[in-house]
């Protein structure tokens, strides 16, 4: 028997000692649980995509499904594939959520400046700037910028609307902008 054929049953004997002892009352059992598949969960959960934040809230998101459900795992696949069944569920289902939420910029009305044009640049000309600008942002600052100011939302709207924080919707909002300053400043140099 190879070495880490040894380690896998011992990590395995150990999972399903610290799941009886957790159905049993013993919260230090599912405790050990936690620490042992954090990593790995994060991991995963950075891989499908999620920031560091919300693959940290989601992580734990599993953790508590993982619990509630503990007295019906049975046992016919490890607790790993189980746990991962779990996590695979949670992560998928918030892109789900997200791919719901999201604004697309295309749906929304014109955009219209009532200002006359500066030094030549036109109105349709700079409505499609700003267009192109905000649409080529990474969805994470997009759809809370279009949000934020094409559907008047505020911030506690937003932050419900997308599952964040309110602290993530205003870091959002503003490496949103900065990118977007930056992507429009020959813009508005022009005007």
């Amino acid at each position: 028997m190879c070495a880490t054929s040894v380690f896998a049953s011992s990590a395995g004997n150990d999972e399903v000692r610290d799941v009886d002892q957790a159905l049993a009352g013993d919260g230090k059992a599912f405790d050990r649980i936690m620490v042992r598949w954090q990593r790995p969960l994060l991991s995963l959960a950075r891989r499908l995509g999620h920031e560091e934040n919300r693959a940290e809230d989601l992580t734990q998101d599993v953790f508590l499904h993982a619990y509630l459900a503990l007295p019906w795992w049975r046992r016919e696949s490890s607790f790993g594939t189980w746990l991962y069944a779990i996590a695979k569920n949670v992560y998928l289902g918030e892109h789900r959520r997200a791919r719901q939420v999201e604004v697309r910029l295309q749906d929304l009305p014109e955009l219209r400046d009532l200002r006359l044009p500066d030094r030549g640049l036109f109105l349709d000309d700079r409505d499609r700037l700003v267009r192109e600008a905000l649409l080529s942002l990474p969805p994470t600052y997009r759809d809370v910028l279009i949000l934020y100011y094409f559907n008047d939302c505020g911030i506690s709207a937003i932050r419900q609307k997308l599952q964040l924080s309110e602290g993530a919707v205003k870091t959002r909002l503003l490496r949103g902008r900065a990118i977007l300053r930056k992507k429009l400043s020959p813009l508005l140099l022009c005007a």
